[in-house]
């Protein structure tokens, strides 16, 4: 009797375990990668709330896939059943010709039953190492060029995630020459990835999140896994991947506006933030306050305005979405504000919340939570005032802030809330329960976005607040932030994929509202891949992590979780970051950077809120260069402008500039030796502009560069207009750049590259 079982097309073999059917080894060419596949369910359990919100699970049984039946092999598709305690597994396996070329589906049934709850499905890949491997995991907290035997732990951000990018893993093993890419790419469920160091190599954990009600009529289906195999290295198949999106059914839309492009955003906030005892920001009482700065406000060179819900209730949570003058302010005074902005040539933006309503009930319910659960003795202790050393002592570090937050608006929430809140009465189905039929929440009670009749009215909404006001877009809030399982009769035969609604709905509403208002700006909070299929722009989330490893190593204490080991170790590893997750990108993707918003103000302790106060206003002023100019939109929150108001006017001036408007980021024409420098190009055609910035305090008063390709065309830095000192002519030049400096030069190109140019990225 065989033990394995080989399927063979289009240039690539799989073999699979004829005990467990699960894959043993992909081989393209001359070259096999070693696999060694667990799959297992956990079903059952009863449900509970999580002191962060959502649910968990306590009492499920964890199920293994055990022994396979016969594996059918018909052409490029095999299919087997296997055996998983009470759940019962169809596994499909389809080669393609096209990357990625391994698809892999699972169909989960009872094995006896008339019907069974699924609480989560788990596949791990031990991934052997062929000699020397680097791991790449584009958009993610690790630097490009990782060894394999540098890795610890790394969380991949999912394709819908908050920070998440692609959500694939590539392991590229130079000496043997290929690279493993393995995609989980599911519209069902918000699942996460894993990867470490093991014996056999990297052990990569994917955890579905699936779950629902399967029966034997009706499998609960996870689609798809994507793995392959391709024989060249990681730079090749790099420049692969965006031709690999159309083949997954992920198209960027074709009608983005010119001005969603290139906005620069200013985000304001009406009203109070609270932030423990005695401490609050108020930056704009009312609109009226922000009409009266918008002389200011243009100035400074912004030509967007993003305004946020009203502080401090409703924040962040659905009042009504028909009635704005809760939601946002007095709407007679927002339209006012508006027509005003439009006089100055500046568009506005409304930022819409989703997730759920704030009632009494639970905010109670959230706050008690909070306080009954690991962080409530460490908060009511120090009455809000932690250090981020001791918040990083606790347990899930990185709830410490949320926990926290809950505490500083409960008595304004529950003040401005109803006992129960009147949509929950009004239209029930439109809230996610469990199997008991409650409302489940996080901290609001969480609202079914995918529910057909909430779509209507979320539609309609949009539509009065576009008549009402004559806003020019939409900042979509947190839309897969109900990241759990929703039990309700309507959806518990695929209870995750309330998780996901918002792709469904996000294509609704574009095709909808762009039909009848071709310029309206779509953007949203999560980075992920998915989330761009609908959007103009979605936030750098996927940034953060970068920003807080790359000032930790600088003794900057950013965030309870730490400096990375992994990530980015200094202003070098930064640009190659940028230009690697740009390079796997879809095409026409816009990414909107920030180093100030209102979640990275809120989320630290006072003291320590902004940027500037964290690091500094010289090393802001780094921050700012690098961020605003790495192509899109950038923005700011209303405050993060203090101190340095010159220099922000004068990045967004340049930041007109043709080649900084419009031009691609590149990380390997232009380089120095000095790794706390980021040096990039910004290429238009036949032009470019070199962006040097010295990310440490000490002057570099002879700082080397090598420009591959191109030459400096005039000695005047472009963003202060002053001469500068460039030395040398040709591939080698060097040029002062003070401590936290900025420098903007000129280039144009001068013929075919010097293939001896030292490059950042190798």
């Amino acid at each position: 009797m065989n033990d394995t079982v080989r399927m063979r097309a289009h240039g690539i073999a799989l073999v699979l375990s004829a005990r467990t059917g699960l894959p043993i080894s992909l081989t393209a060419g001359s070259m096999t990668q070693r696999l060694e596949t667990t799959l297992c369910v956990d079903v059952g359990g009863r449900e509970e709330r999580t002191p962060f919100g959502g649910l968990v699970y306590p009492g499920t049984v964890s199920c293994p896939g055990g022994d396979a039946g016969e594996i059918i092999v018909v052409g490029d598709r095999a299919e087997v059943q296997i055996g998983a305690g009470a759940a019962a597994l169809t596994l499909a396996y389809t080669l393609r010709a096209e990357h990625p070329r391994l698809r892999i589906q699972v169909g989960i049934a009872p094995a006896a039953h008339a019907e069974l709850v699924v609480r989560g499905m788990v596949l791990e890949f031990d991934v052997q190492a062929a000699g020397p491997t680097v791991v790449a995991a584009p958009g993610n907290r690790v630097r490009p060029g990782l060894l394999l035997h540098e890795l610890s732990l790394l969380e991949v951000n999912g394709p819908a995630g908050t920070a998440g990018s692609t959500g694939f893993l590539a392991l590229s093993a130079p000496e043997a020459g290929g690279t493993t890419v393995i995609w989980p790419l599911c519209r069902d469920a918000l699942g996460t990835m894993s990867a470490r160091r093991s014996a056999l190599g990297c052990a990569v954990r994917i955890d579905t999140k699936l779950a629902g009600v399967a029966t034997p009529a009706d499998p609960l289906p996870y689609r798809d896994l994507w793995i392959d195999l391709i024989e060249a290295d990681w730079s090749e198949v790099r420049a692969r991947i965006p031709s690999w999106y159309p083949r997954l059914g992920i198209d960027l839309p074709h009608d983005q506006p010119g001005w969603t492009r290139t906005a620069t955003i200013l985000e304001v906030q009406f009203g109070t933030s609270h932030f423990g005892p005695g401490l609050h920001y108020s930056p704009y009482p009312g609109p009226a306050d922000v009409l009266a700065d918008l002389p200011r406000i243009a100035g400074l060179g912004f030509d967007t305005l993003q305004i946020m819900p009203r502080q401090p209730y409703p924040s962040y949570a659905v009042v009504d979405h028909e009635d704005i003058t809760s939601s946002y302010g007095d709407a007679e005074a927002l339209a006012v504000l508006v027509r005003a902005a439009h006089e100055r040539g500046i568009r506005v933006i409304l930022d819409v919340v989703m997730h759920g309503v704030l009632d009494k009930e639970i905010v109670q319910q959230a706050a008690d939570a909070v306080r009954a659960g690991p962080h409530g003795a460490f908060l009511a202790a120090r009455a809000g005032r932690y250090r981020i050393e001791e918040a990083a002592e606790l347990p899930y570090p990185g709830s410490v802030p949320w926990s926290q937050h809950i505490l500083d608006f409960e008595t304004a929430w529950s003040a401005g809330s109803p006992q129960r809140h009147p949509l929950t009465r009004e239209h029930p189905e439109w809230f996610y329960r469990d199997s008991a039929g409650e409302i489940t929440s996080v901290y609001t009670k969480a609202i079914d976005i995918g529910h057909p009749t909430w779509q209507d009215y979320f539609l309609g909404a949009l539509r009065r607040m576009i008549a009402d006001l004559d806003v020019d877009g939409f900042r979509f809030d947190a839309p897969t932030y109900n990241g759990f399982a929703n039990w309700s009769p309507r959806t518990s035969a695929r209870a995750s994929r309330s998780a996901m609604a918002s792709l469904g709905l996000f294509r609704m509403l574009r095709e909808s509202l762009r039909a009848e208002h071709p310029e309206l700006m779509f953007y949203t909070e999560p980075s992920g891949v998915l989330l761009r299929e609908s959007m103009d722009l979605v936030y750098n989330y996927d940034e953060h992590a970068q920003l807080e490893d790359l000032m930790g190593h600088h003794g900057a204490a950013l965030g309870a979780e730490g400096v990375s080991t992994i990530g980015v170790r200094h202003a070098r590893d930064l640009a190659a970051w940028f230009a690697e997750r740009d390079a796997v990108l879809p095409r026409r993707a816009v990414t909107a950077h920030h180093i100030d918003s209102h979640d990275t103000f809120w989320w630290p302790r006072p003291g320590s809120k902004w940027r500037r106060e964290q690091v500094g206003l010289p090393a802001t002023r780094a921050l700012v260069s690098i961020f605003a100019l790495s192509g899109g939109p950038y923005m700011t929150f209303i405050g993060g402008e203090v101190g340095i108001e010159e220099h922000l006017e004068a990045i967004h001036r340049l930041r007109r500039r043709p080649e900084l408007r419009d031009g691609a980021l590149d990380a390997v024409a232009l380089s120095c030796v000095v790794d706390d420098v980021y040096a990039v190009l910004r290429r238009l055609d036949d032009r470019a502009v070199a962006v040097l910035v010295n990310t440490r305090p000490r002057d570099l008063p002879d700082l080397t560069l090598a420009v591959d390709g191109f030459e400096i065309v005039e000695r005047t830095d472009l963003l202060t207009g002053s001469a500068v000192e460039v030395r040398g002519s040709g591939r080698l030049v060097s040029t002062p750049l003070p401590g936290y400096g900025t420098r903007v030069l000129a280039l144009r190109a001068s013929g075919a590259a010097d293939e001896r140019v030292l490059v950042a990225l190798r």
